[in-house]
């Protein structure tokens, strides 16, 4: 499941595309939610075999993506925290920019630093990652 805050639409349809394009199944908000809007999210969590957090100082200050993080947490979900800050993480420790909580989720967890230094010149997640989730067959 890939989780994130509408602001980053853009680049988490990319993202969904080419996990797509790799024969990788995704819930997507955009093309599952129906119904109630908590109910839907909580199937997306409990379909998924890995939850892809997309993580940002808008995401840590929605009350639904913070909620959803705690869910998957809580129903020990694999997390595979992607940070997508547009200045990079070592500007500020992540509990300043993420808050406490979701920093605390994901205390310990190997993260992927989307942006890196500068934006990717192709939207693409690293082998490790890929190959952790085509391992799963559903994200």
């Amino acid at each position: 499941m890939l989780s994130y805050c509408w602001s980053q639409g853009e680049i988490i349809q990319a993202v969904h595309d080419e996990l797509v394009n790799l024969g990788i199944t995704v819930w997507f908000d955009r093309r599952q939610m129906r119904g109630n809007i908590y109910d839907s999210m909580a199937f997306g969590v409990e379909s998924s075999k890995v939850f892809v957090p997309f993580l940002s100082e808008d995401y840590s200050r929605s009350y639904n993506c913070t909620k959803e993080c705690r869910y998957a947490a809580d129903i020990r979900k694999g997390i595979v925290p992607t940070l997508v800050f547009n200045q990079g993480p070592a500007t500020h420790p992540l509990h300043q920019k993420l808050g406490r909580e979701l920093a605390f989720i994901i205390a310990g967890l190997r993260y992927i630093d989307f942006f890196g230094s500068g934006p990717p010149a192709r939207i693409c997640f690293d082998k490790e990652l890929t190959s952790f989730i085509l391992r799963s067959g559903t994200c």
